[in-house]
């Protein structure tokens, strides 16, 4: 529970000097706290560190003490004692594991930088110890959402310890660090992020595949990249952030390693079928990959057997560049179906795709005919009952669909529902798809489907089981309403989907 500033329980306990056992009880409750930020970006672990180490005192306290712990081990007392006391209880409870290390947990977080040194100068040895995942404390450092300066001292130090670290295969898939870093999605900058160390103490390891056959190359391609301004470290002036192949982790591995781009993984999967599945625009790193391997384009991939145009149809948030250069590059891909029997336009009416936006426009353009084609799969729908049937399906779909094709508003499918009684059923407004879908085939509002339902009757149950939905039992007396969905329609627009339907056939309702 957050109140106005954003403050937990937690928070105020640390802040204030909780009575004993007052603090205990909280971790026990949700020991999630201990990380959490309130708006100021205090979280109850800053309080207890980061507070004091940046006053003078503790400045110089932190200092003496680190640097005495080089030549001789110090007994910590005072201030920094309670500290560090305080700062461990909070992280055991918000990282219990057996042993506990705090090395670890330090290298995974983002944390005041002294406390992390705290903990290298008091555990160095625990560098080389695997948590039960068998990942060490730079696979953890790898993970974390640390960047940039922060990121590239906490990943050097890991290495300064146990340079060795970069070469050990964790045990949950097999990533060596090298993997970690490259799929974790904070993590966009080769160098200023760190990951050209944990490349140059192993750079082998840029050639390992993990136990799904999967090279950093593979990783790097699915992983949704943070975009961030222009690296403030300016580490190496000869650097140009403003050039992609400079910053790029994919683009770095794949210049050290162009045909990592040709090797398929468990599934068959090639990088670029993760970048196009996974990634929102066409950009200079799929450029890379496609020059890397041109043959991409026409390798199936998965369980379904897809072509890259397929993943990347599937994708919920692909910019059109990545449609239309796909199909630019391979054209005869819109006219493949996969291992489901649906086209590539049959995909991009499932995913609901807007025309232009979604790129689809240019799969109808590379494949006309594909918009008169059933799905060779049991259900057999034509791509405008697929998208009817959708609630989510924008407007622009169904209306180009409806346009080109209005014949299959007459098509029914197997229990005998032609496109108006989908659309009715998936509580479409009259505005927004079933006005398109009427005018492509006016009949169908008086043909029944195999319960002798007309499409009147599956827009006032749709809307029926809706409302009742939106409502659920508090007590015997009240009722609280949910959340709405956003694409429900108000009680007026329910209400102008029959009236349009009964007033084009009265005859319905006798």
């Amino acid at each position: 529970m957050l109140d106005k500033s954003g403050r937990t329980p937690l928070w105020y306990a640390v802040r204030y000097d909780a009575p004993p056992g007052v603090t205990e009880m909280l971790l026990s409750v949700d020991s999630t706290m201990v990380l959490l930020e309130d708006k100021t970006g205090e979280s109850p672990l800053s309080l207890v560190w980061d507070t004091w180490a940046e006053k003078m005192d503790g400045k110089k306290t932190l200092q003496a003490f680190l640097q005495a712990e080089q030549d001789s081990p110090k007994e910590m007392k005072g201030k920094l004692k309670k500290s560090w006391e305080n700062a461990n209880k909070l992280l055991q409870a918000a990282y219990p594991s057996a042993p506990f290390r705090i090395l670890h947990v330090t290298s995974s977080i983002v944390c005041h930088r002294s406390l992390f040194l705290m903990a290298k100068a008091l555990y160095p040895e625990t560098a080389r110890e695997v948590d039960s995942l068998g990942q060490n404390a730079l696979h953890l450092a790898a993970a974390s959402s640390s960047i940039e300066e922060n990121s590239k001292f906490v990943i050097l130090s890991l290495l300064g310890l146990y340079p060795e670290a970069a070469q050990i295969s964790d045990e949950k898939d097999g990533s060596l660090p090298l993997h970690v870093a490259a799929a974790n999605p904070v993590k966009s900058q080769w160098d200023a992020d760190g990951v050209s160390d944990i490349y140059d103490a192993y750079p082998y390891a840029i050639n390992v595949a993990d136990k799904n056959a999967r090279l950093p190359l593979h990783h790097a391609a699915a992983s949704s990249k943070i975009v961030r301004a222009e690296n403030t470290m300016a580490s190496d002036s000869s650097l140009d952030a403003s050039q992609p192949e400079e910053t790029s982790i994919l683009m770095n591995l794949i210049h050290r390693f162009p045909r990592a781009a040709t090797s398929s993984d468990l599934l068959g999967f090639l990088p670029m079928h993760y970048f196009v599945k996974h990634q929102t625009e066409w950009k200079e790193e799929a450029n890379a990959l496609y020059e890397a391997n041109q043959g991409a384009l026409t390798v199936r991939g998965g369980e379904r057997q897809h072509l890259p145009l397929h993943l990347a149809l599937s994708n919920p948030n692909p910019n059109r560049t990545i449609i239309t250069k796909l199909v630019e590059l391979h054209p005869r891909a819109a006219m493949q179906a996969n291992k489901d029997g649906q086209l590539p336009l049959h995909i991009a009416c499932e995913t609901d795709k807007d025309w232009i936006n979604g790129g689809v426009e240019s799969v109808y353009q590379a494949y006309t005919q594909g918009i008169r084609t059933r799905e060779a799969n049991e259900r057999g729908w034509y791509p405008l009952q697929i998208a009817s049937a959708s609630s989510k399906a924008p407007l622009s779909l169904i209306h180009q669909l409806a346009r080109h094709f209005p014949e299959a508003a007459r098509q029914r499918d197997n229990d005998d529902r032609l496109a108006l009684h989908l659309v009715c059923e998936a509580g479409k407004g009259w505005c927004n798809g079933v006005k398109e879908v009427f005018r492509a085939h006016p009949l169908a509002n008086v043909s029944e489907d195999k319960d002798g339902m007309l499409p009147f009757h599956r827009a006032a149950l749709n809307f029926a089981s809706v409302s009742q939905s939106c409502r659920r039992e508090v007590d015997d007396n009240t009722t609280q309403l949910k959340d709405e969905d956003p694409s429900a329609l108000s009680e007026e627009e329910q209400v102008e989907v029959l009236f349009e339907l009964l007033r084009a056939h009265p005859i319905i309702v006798q």
